[in-house]
This record gives structure tokens, C-alpha cells and sequence, in this order.
């Protein structure tokens, strides 16, 4: 799985940790919202640079979206401002088990 060339990283979402989907899926990132603005809101998402909130983690990695554009093979990783947060592994086991 390749990821997008525009999902956004960058850490300005305040309101979101940045987590990995370890142990499936390490090189996934996705953004865990802390405080989702309602009653049933996503709370896992990835944000793009075109595109705003995409509510799911997957679509931007797997080519479901019309505007995905793959990072080539053999190219750097998406551009990453500040540290991976610390808490990556532990938004993994909760994504785990929502999902099981």
C-alpha cells in the first residue's frame, strides 16, 4: 500500500493525535480524533491537502479515491513536520479493537 501524495501530516490538528496501524498495517498513519464534535462522529481519519477530512484510514492508501495519487516507489515518505507523538501504538490497540 502506497500512501497519497496529498494526505497532510503536518502537526496543526490540535484536536488529533497522529497513531500508526501497527501491528497489520505499520507504514499507515492515520489521525485519532479526540474530541469528535458529536455523538457517532469518525473519530479515526486522515486529512488531505485537496480534499479536507476523509473519513475513513484506508481509502488514501489503496487507491479508492478518484484523487489519489501514489508517492513512487522507491521515493521519500510523506513530509512529516515535528516527532511521531508517542501514544501511535496505543491508538493501534484501540483502532484493534474497534475493529475486531
Amino acid at each position: 500500500m502506497n500512501p497519497c501524495i496529498h494526505l497532510d501530516y503536518e502537526p496543526k490538528y490540535s484536536a488529533c493525535e497522529l497513531c500508526t496501524a501497527v501491528p497489520h498495517f505499520p507504514s499507515v498513519k492515520y489521525w485519532k480524533r479526540i474530541s469528535p464534535p458529536y455523538v457517532g462522529a469518525p473519530v479515526n481519519v486522515q486529512f488531505c491537502k485537496q480534499r479536507g477530512r476523509i473519513n475513513d484510514i484506508f481509502s488514501c492508501y489503496n487507491g479508492e479515491r478518484p484523487c489519489y495519487e501514489p508517492i513512487k516507489d522507491g521515493a521519500a515518505d510523506i513530509k512529516e513536520v515535528g516527532e511521531q507523538p508517542t501514544t501511535a501504538a496505543l491508538c493501534s490497540e484501540e483502532h484493534s479493537k474497534a475493529t475486531s
